[in-house]
């Protein structure tokens, strides 16, 4: 098809129209945008005009059997052997490490020659060897010196801008270098620009055709050239479709290697886990390389036509320790005997104590389970430790501290002085050893080298929400989300969950409770309501022995989140829980949710929605925060709040949101004097001292 001028102007402003922000508005093209497709299209005349043709043709391309999932890694250069069962793709934009283009603009010239839509097309690009970016200003600046730009081209630039936008760095300040740009785009929140999830794959997508275009080899996120026959064979008998999609990029990558499923070695899981580490953009490559392994050596053990090669998987670095039945009996029998002690309160005892809550047993169970194994890991064989007292002797306590310290690369967490002191304790109560109990108690106060207060991580997260913008996005969550729900023609499984996080995040703001009092909360036995019609009122009463602080906690529920709750049961509650369930939030399985998924569910949640990064526990420092905005002096109202038993916990983990607001009121206060220092005598510029 041979465009004119006036038609090539058109179409390129249709293009632009179809990758800018403003075509969700209706817009035009803002008058730079505009100058921007001029001035390109007169360079696209120019150049055609020299090759001796006014017209451009636009020519829809050959279908090519090339797509950016061929290339090995993301590399130039296909790796495809013939036993892969996928044709090794032969075209001329392989050499320049191209990708291909659905479109391309060519000159008259190039199509009276036989170049039309049957015949071979002349694709305008980097001429000679393509020069590699290191940051996106470099890769930016070789784009736009294209000569001639298609469609992919534009939008691409205009991607790259936008992820510049995004992360909040120069265009210079971002490297192209795929192990340090993931870090980037992992810590980018999408939604904080109000960029949908979809739109946020799409721009990530043109980013790395932009680097695959000048040499930055990826690996593909997907492969769309599809599994050789042989892996497409093994696919249709994998055990479950969980396994099947951890397998699947693994099976891309051997397709495309020319690796068939009988060839498989750990040699080629460590090239495919290397290749994730150094050559792909996912925030999380160990753990899909992790998963690739697990999911192949369980169908190793459940399908026998599987090929019967099972591949090592080194456990994570961060669990360490052994299982109770490794130890021996005589080691688990006295931990046991000391935990049912600690569940009894003893007023009669030397050193008189309450009864330990479940939850306290629990843990400590833990820590005794760690340091015993630290004690194993530091040289001392696992045989030997046959009481609390091989583990509360100074020497052995000392030798799996320093290991803890060791695995921690030299930093010493505060869970070594939890360890120290629990030690101390065993030592004096249990093994009636004083002078270990002494010596490890005089440990653990040198190993509280940190100050009991926040942490610097959510000291950092607690920053955004200086921003006034990130708090209204907060409280506007639920009521956004139920609204949008609620005219949705259907309700789904999917909504259905989207409105329980919507709704955990209502509860949470209005009363920060911990996530273990969240999970747990039942009809009729913690939410209750009294009364009907308009004076119905909703209480949240959780009994004292489920309470932290051994104290009973009962609130009043608003009723705006009244009526979200009482919405939630009525419409979306049944489709989450089997029928008559009593738990507010149920878990697929029907059971009470676990903690630690519900936590991650509500993280992920904050996060897709408004950009802001947060877990469920931050709710309880966002709460003192804000009530210390308002009322600075209010430090009791804080700690009756958050449950604090002492005012000075509040004091020590809240004194700087009330320092941060006597900083704002000085600041304030010296605006407000400098606008009336310039209102009453105007500034006077002196020319002679401005050209000095």
């Amino acid at each position: 098809m041979i465009l004119g001028s006036r038609q090539l102007h058109l179409f390129e402003e249709s293009t632009i129209m179809s990758i800018s922000p403003s075509r969700h508005t209706g817009k035009r093209p803002s008058v730079v945008t505009r100058q921007r497709v001029a001035k390109d299209r007169a360079v696209r005349l120019r150049h055609s005009s020299e090759e001796g043709g006014q017209a451009v043709a636009v020519t829809a391309a050959t279908p090519r059997l090339e797509t950016q999932a061929h290339r090995g890694a993301g590399s130039p250069t296909c790796n495809h052997k013939p036993e892969s069962g996928i044709d090794q793709p032969t075209f001329s934009s392989m050499a320049t490490g191209r990708a291909p283009r659905s479109r391309s603009l060519v000159n008259t010239a190039a199509t009276q020659s036989g170049g039309g839509r049957d015949g071979p097309t002349t694709e305008a690009g980097p001429a000679g060897p393509p020069t590699v970016p290191q940051n996106l200003r470099e890769l930016l600046d070789l784009l736009e010196a294209e000569p001639v730009k298609d469609r992919k081209v534009v939008e691409t630039s205009w991607a790259i801008n936008q992820v510049a936008l995004l992360l909040r760095k120069p265009l210079q300040n971002i490297p192209t270098e795929p192990v340090l740009l993931r870090p980037l785009i992992k810590a980018a929140t999408p939604a904080s620009l109000e960029i949908t999830p979809a739109r946020w794959s799409r721009l990530k997508s043109l980013l790395a055709f932009g680097l695959r275009r000048y040499g930055i080899e990826l690996q593909p996120a997907r492969d769309v050239a599809g599994h050789a026959p042989a892996w497409k064979t093994l696919a249709s008998i994998a055990p479950d479709r969980a396994c099947l999609m951890a397998l699947s990029r693994f099976m891309s990558f051997c397709s495309r290697a020319g690796i068939l499923p009988d060839a498989v070695t750990e040699q080629v899981f460590a090239d495919f886990t290397e290749a994730l580490q150094n050559r792909s953009l996912h925030h999380e490559p160990s753990v899909i390389s992790r998963k690739a392994i697990s999911s192949w050596n369980r169908a190793v053990a459940t399908v026998p036509e599987w090929p019967q090669t099972a591949i090592p998987l080194e456990r994570h670095s961060r669990f360490y320790s052994f299982a109770w039945a490794e130890f021996p009996a005589s080691f688990g029998k006295d931990v046991e005997d000391y935990l049912a002690q600690c569940a009894v309160t003893d007023i009669w005892s030397e050193h008189s104590k309450k009864a330990s809550r479940p939850k306290t047993i629990e843990l400590r169970r833990k820590q005794l389970r760690q340091l015993a194994s630290l004690l194993a890991l530091s040289g001392l064989p696992i045989e030997e430790i046959t009481s609390l007292a091989v583990l509360t002797k100074l020497a052995n306590a000392r030798a799996a501290l320093k290991h803890q310290e060791a695995r921690k690369n030299g930093v010493v967490p505060r869970s070594l002085a939890e360890h120290a002191w629990l030690l101390g304790t065993i030592a004096r109560n249990w093994t009636k050893d004083p002078v270990s109990a002494e010596a490890l108690g005089n440990l653990a106060l040198r190993l509280q080298t940190a100050p009991r207060e926040m942490t610097e991580r959510n000291t950092t997260r607690m920053r955004q929400f200086k921003v006034q913008a990130n708090v209204d996005a907060l409280l506007t969550l639920p009521a956004r989300v139920f609204a949008e729900a609620d005219g949705a023609p259907t309700v789904t499984p999917k909504i259905a969950q989207r409105v329980a996080c919507a709704l955990a995040v209502d509860l949470l703001t209005v009363m920060p409770l911990r996530i273990n009092n969240l999970t747990g909360l039942e009809f009729d036995r913690h939410i209750i309501v009294l009364g009907r019609g308009k004076r119905q009122e909703m209480l949240v009463v959780i009994p004292a022995a489920e309470f932290k602080t051994g104290k009973t906690f009962e609130m009043r529920v608003p009723h705006g989140v009244a009526e979200r709750v009482n919405r939630f049961m009525e419409r979306y509650h049944p489709l989450l829980a089997p029928q008559g369930a009593a738990q507010l939030f149920v878990s697929p399985k029907g059971g009470r949710r676990s903690t630690i998924a519900f936590s991650r569910a509500i993280s992920s949640f904050m996060k897709h929605e408004t950009g802001l990064v947060m877990n469920a526990h931050l709710f309880r420092s966002l709460a003192g925060k804000l009530h210390l905005e308002e009322h600075p002096e209010d430090m009791e109202t804080v700690r009756r709040l958050l449950g604090h038993e002492r005012s000075e916990t509040t004091h020590r983990y809240y004194v700087e949101a009330r320092t941060t607001r006597h900083m704002q009121l000085y600041t304030d206060m010296i605006e407000q004097r400098r606008a009336k220092a310039a209102a009453a005598q105007p500034i006077k510029i002196r020319r002679k001292a401005a050209g000095k």
